[in-house]
Order: C-alpha cells, then structure tokens, then sequence
C-alpha cells in the first residue's frame, strides 16, 4: 500500500514480494478457503493495482507463483521470479550423536491446530513397537506442551517425547545443532504451495530433514530434487515410519550425516545466491524503466 501510494511521486518502480498467499481468504485450506472464494471489490481492484504498478514480482516458490498468478493480471507472469527465503551463515556439519544413547528429533515453533501431528505420533508409535530395542527421541520446542503432550498420548508416544519452553533465538540455534535430525510439519493443503522459513533455517544448520507435507510442494520438491533429508506424505503414519527406519538406521552405523546432511541445500538459500538474484532483477527493471524513459 505504501509503494503504491509513494511511487508515483518519486517515478520509482516497485518490487512486489510475496511471501505468503494475498489476501488471507483465498490461501488453500486449513488457512483460507481456495481460489474459489469470491473476493471483495476492495481485493480485487488492489491485485490488479500492484499486478499492473508493480514492475517485477518475486514469489518464494513455484508453486506460489502459479497459485497466486491466477488471481493477477496476465502481464505478471512474464515480469515474476522465484527467489526463496534468505538464510544466514551455514553451520559446520557434524555427528552430533556422538556418546548419546538415542538419536534426537527436533521441532521448533508452533504446530496446533493447522499442522496435524496424528500421523507423526501414529508413525513413531508404529516404529518403537516394531524396534523395541532401538531409541529415537522427540523435541518440541515452543510454547504448546499441554497440547502436543495430549495427542503424543493419544498414540502412546509421551514417553518418547521432550518439551522445551520458547527459548531465545541463541539457544534455540544451540538445541538445533546439538540434534539429529530436524523436523518440519506443514498443514495437509491440497498443494503444498508453501515455502516455511523453518525449512530455510533448518538448511543453515546442516542437520538431516524429515518433513510431513503434502506429496506435492516445495519442500517435497527440495527434498527430493537436492538430497538433504526425506519428505514423507504428512497424511501417512506408515511412510513417517518407514522414514524413522531409515533415518534411525543410517543414524546407528554413523551414516546419517554422510546420507542425509542438509548442507547440499544451504547454496540454494545462502546470502550470496539470494542477492545475486535480485542484483538480476534490480538490473533488468532499471534497464526497462531507462528504455521508458528514452521513448518518451
């Protein structure tokens, strides 16, 4: 609203970034109702207000880019990128199982009510009862003990599980790294057009992945295109299963890092790689705006 309104006094060209589904009602289930809600009028003349104003638009994954051109104006497609999140530096990749009895399994952030967890804790109850003997541990940190605890029950997994409060982002950093393996959890969309800053940040730390989400979207894209961890289908407490058999099993003969080390994904998401990106767009946009001007 700020460019739009700031732009045309200064002769700027604007940028569009879009992080997230706009406006809210039209973001696929749980979080909204889908492309067929019928949007405000209010809505309507702001897409097609930045969908024409804006000179370039930037989206975080393909699959957002699809979904939201759908709702902009035709031109945009030709004047749209794809750049995801920005990371920071990325850690040094190291077995952090080192002397520990159990291979640890962290998430951190909040989960309930959009982001089911019925199929993690159906799966892992599945696992132990298969592999008695063997040791995986679950780490939740945020500020939703009571009710991740109620549904562990549910499953009989409460007793593998571990609840930390909300901590500062130093330690959170700290409990990450001194993990196995990280954990994402998204909402079972019908399309996982979602690309989680979580996923980004879980990169920088090089630790091994394992995501629930949906069988089709970035993360599964990522996961499956780069290496760097497994994607399972959020819905399947039998693939969560199979995953922690894999994972636990790489895990105990000292190859989990060798396989599954997310540090193949930090160049996709460095600093360097995301500014040279929008070096690029800057490049082309103020060459367009000079070809403008030189007409006139």
């Amino acid at each position: 609203m700020a460019a739009l309104q700031c732009a045309p006094a200064w002769d700027a060209p604007i940028i569009a970034v879009w992080n997230d589904p706009f406006p809210s009602l039209i973001a696929p289930p749980p979080y909204g109702h889908g492309l067929e809600e019928r949007l405000p009028l209010v809505y309507r003349r702001f897409l097609g207000r930045i969908g024409a104003r804006a000179a370039w638009h930037v989206f975080p994954s393909k699959h957002l880019r699809s979904y939201m051109l759908s709702t902009l104006p035709a031109a945009v497609a030709s004047r749209s990128s794809v750049i995801p999140h920005m990371a920071g530096r990325a850690w040094t990749s190291s077995d952090a199982a080192v002397g520990r009895g159990h291979m640890v399994i962290t998430h951190a952030g909040g989960l309930l009510p959009n982001r089911k967890v019925g199929a993690l804790f159906d799966g892992a109850h599945r696992w132990t009862i298969a592999n008695p003997e063997s040791s995986i541990r679950f780490r939740f940190i945020g500020p939703q003990r009571e009710l991740l605890l109620d549904e562990a029950q549910k499953y009989g997994c409460a007793a593998i599980c571990d609840f930390v409060p909300e901590v500062s982002n130093t330690r959170c950093r700290e409990l990450l790294g001194e993990s196995d393996v990280l954990l994402v959890v998204e909402a079972q969309t019908p399309q996982g057009i979602f690309l989680p800053t979580k996923f980004v940040d879980y990169a920088e730390t090089c630790r091994p992945i394992l995501a629930l989400t949906p069988t089709d979207g970035t993360v599964s894209d990522y996961l499956r295109g780069y290496g760097g961890g497994i994607a399972v289908d959020g819905a399947s407490p039998e693939q969560v299963a199979s995953a922690l058999s894999v994972l636990h099993g790489a895990w105990r003969k000292g190859l989990l890092f060798t396989s599954f080390s997310s540090s193949r994904l930090s160049p996709l998401f460095c600093q360097e790689t995301i500014v040279r990106a929008y070096q690029d767009i800057f490049q082309t946009v103020l060459k367009d705006c000079k070809n403008e001007v030189s007409l006139v």
